[in-house]
């Protein structure tokens, strides 16, 4: 993981050619320093300098249902 890039919160994890893709959700607590602007770990959202572009907009990911844990 590069600590200077940006976090990624799902990825595709392919175990088998025979089957299908799984998506996996990373969930991220106690950082010291996290943008939830940019997804940077070097600075807060207050002195995040990234700014998006009309033209090209970022599409949010859709909220997914809280992930349940076995017992």
């Amino acid at each position: 993981m590069d600590a200077y890039g940006h976090l990624i919160f799902t990825r595709f994890i392919h175990f088998d050619d025979q089957w299908e893709p799984i998506l996996i959700r990373f969930r991220f607590e106690k950082f010291r320093k996290f943008c939830s602007t940019c997804g940077a770990l070097t600075h807060e959202k207050t002195g995040c300098n990234f700014r998006l572009q009309p033209r090209n907009p970022i599409q949010a990911i859709p909220q997914l249902p809280p992930i349940q844990q076995e017992q």
